[in-house]
């Protein structure tokens, strides 16, 4: 009879265990639920500051490109043509996009 009272003890704390674990998902399912519209409006504005910076990466790019033209051209147009040759191969270091 300890026996069997032992196993039924056993039985209703596995139960009790169960309906706690069900109690427990069914938060985390909710929780979720409620997350899930700030994660998806995170994920969009990440991506729109992705866009945002690659198109300033890019415009940088090309001010920084600008500059180095008209270094060359204020370096020829005063006649300082070695000083032109020296900052067209220090540029090429640092923008070798440039010159392809």
């Amino acid at each position: 009879m300890g026996r069997k009272k032992a196993l039924q003890a056993k039985v209703v704390a596995e139960r009790t265990a169960v309906v706690e674990a069900e109690k427990n998902v069914s938060a985390s399912i909710n929780h979720a639920e409620d997350v899930r519209p700030r994660v998806e409006a995170s994920k969009a504005q990440l991506e729109t500051l992705k866009a945002q910076l690659e198109k300033e990466q890019h415009e940088l790019e090309h001010a920084n490109q600008q500059v180095v033209l008209n270094k060359i051209e204020l370096r020829v147009m005063t006649g300082r043509r070695d000083e032109t040759e020296a900052t067209i191969s220090k540029e090429k270091e640092f923008f070798p996009n440039l010159w392809t």
